[in-house]
């Protein structure tokens, strides 16, 4: 959808700036962007019902007149949640900066398995390359 695009292109460039983010993150950094999307969503509904209302609408009824929590905040949390979780293995807090290192790994010249991507680092392609490799 068109806000995680925004969030992918907004946090990707921020992550390559600084080399923390490579080709093998996209599915995290997809999983992120669309905890974020839902995220959003929740929260932007949330503040519609609020305007529209001119209440809270923090706790909502059951057909049986009980109350309960909005269903739209704990979609809004469980996203939260998945973003924090998602967004400290992508490094966007300055915590989990400080535990991740972005150096690139420089193998041997006579590494048999390394492989050169377009900056010059050496990476280990996945094992299943490693098999389907013409000898």
């Amino acid at each position: 959808d068109a806000t995680a695009k925004r969030e992918w292109t907004r946090i990707s460039k921020e992550l390559i700036a600084v080399g923390l983010l490579t080709s093998v993150d996209r599915a995290m950094l997809a999983s992120y962007c669309d905890a974020y999307s839902r995220w959003s969503e929740a929260i932007t509904e949330l503040n519609e019902l609020r305007r529209t209302k001119g209440k809270s609408v923090l706790v909502v009824g059951t057909k049986t007149g009980y109350p309960m929590q909005n269903p739209l905040i704990g979609i809004a949390n469980t996203a939260a949640d998945q973003m924090r979780k998602f967004g400290a293995e992508l490094g966007l807090s300055p915590s989990s900066r400080s535990r991740l290192s972005a150096e690139p790994v420089k193998p041997s010249v006579d590494d048999e398995f390394a492989i050169t991507i377009p900056r010059g680092n050496f990476v280990r392609p996945p094992i299943t390359e490693l098999f389907n490799r013409e000898a």
